[in-house]
């Protein structure tokens, strides 16, 4: 979660952990490359665990407050390779254009801005990276981090 946003459940807990000095070092810094800090990255992680051995969490409260958004994101999120949860930007703005029933020309601004603004994808070299469900964090009014 980034710092200063409650979380989900207006509830934490501080979490210490023991490992390499050097470690620590190194993933903070490959996540400082990737704009994300190591609250957030453990926090993903520790409900991917608990979602792996049946716990699953609740996303619903992470999709977007914008109904149009929320379609759009739950679209993306079917379309994106399971292994590399990528789609070709122009694939995404086609399948999206006809799911929300809207030029495909007005998509990039009006849709996909929006959801890259909010964290649920991030461009990559003509693809979007489509953050799986189970790494958003919500912030309580429909934005969310994304993983990587």
């Amino acid at each position: 979660m980034p710092r200063n946003q409650p979380s989900a459940s207006n509830t934490s807990a501080r979490l210490s952990v023991r490992c390499d000095a050097e470690l620590k070092e190194r993933y903070k810094d490959a996540l400082d490359a990737g704009g994300r800090t190591m609250s957030e990255d453990l926090c993903r992680r520790m409900e991917q665990v608990v979602a792996e051995h049946g716990g699953a969490v609740s996303n619903a409260g992470h999709l977007p407050d914008d109904d149009e958004l929320a379609t759009a994101y739950t679209r993306l999120d079917d379309l994106a390779d399971p292994d590399t949860r990528t789609i070709s930007a122009e694939a995404a703005e086609s399948a999206l254009a006809d799911a929300l029933d809207r030029p495909k020309s007005t998509v990039r601004r009006a849709v996909l801005v929006p959801l890259e603004r909010r964290g649920y994808i991030t461009p990559r070299w003509g693809d979007l990276r489509v953050t799986r469900p189970t790494d958003l964090v919500d912030f309580g009014s429909g934005g969310a981090t994304h993983a990587d």
